[in-house]
């Protein structure tokens, strides 16, 4: 896949990432930042009506607590697509229709998704 987000950009944006997501308090806050923030995330994705068979995509998906969520909505029938900058939370998950990318948000700006 191509796109216009090279090798430099993501050495700086990793270079300059305030929470650095390697180190082993990650899990920690990505908890706290969870017990803080899911339930009123949760409460603005209901009103969409994410269904069965849906397709989502979460950018920054961190913990994996929400893309969790989603993927209990979607069933087996959907997918979920969640990316992150360092991505091994997300690719301990256990879940058949969950796809993981490590990438950042600056990467999303320039994806050819479609």
């Amino acid at each position: 896949m191509q796109t216009s987000f090279g090798k430099q950009d993501a050495t700086f944006v990793a270079a300059n990432y305030v929470f650095d997501n390697v180190e082993e308090y990650a899990k920690v806050r990505y908890q706290d930042l969870s017990a803080l923030y899911d339930a009123r995330t949760i409460r603005h994705f209901e009103p969409l009506g994410i269904e069965r068979g849906w397709s989502c995509l979460e950018v920054g998906g961190g913990s994996g607590s929400i893309a969790s969520w989603l993927c209990d909505r979607v069933g087996d029938q959907g997918r979920v697509l969640a990316t992150d900058i360092e991505p091994r939370f997300l690719q301990a998950l256990a879940r058949r229709n969950l796809q993981v990318r490590k990438a950042n948000s600056m990467w999303h700006m320039h994806a050819p998704w479609c």
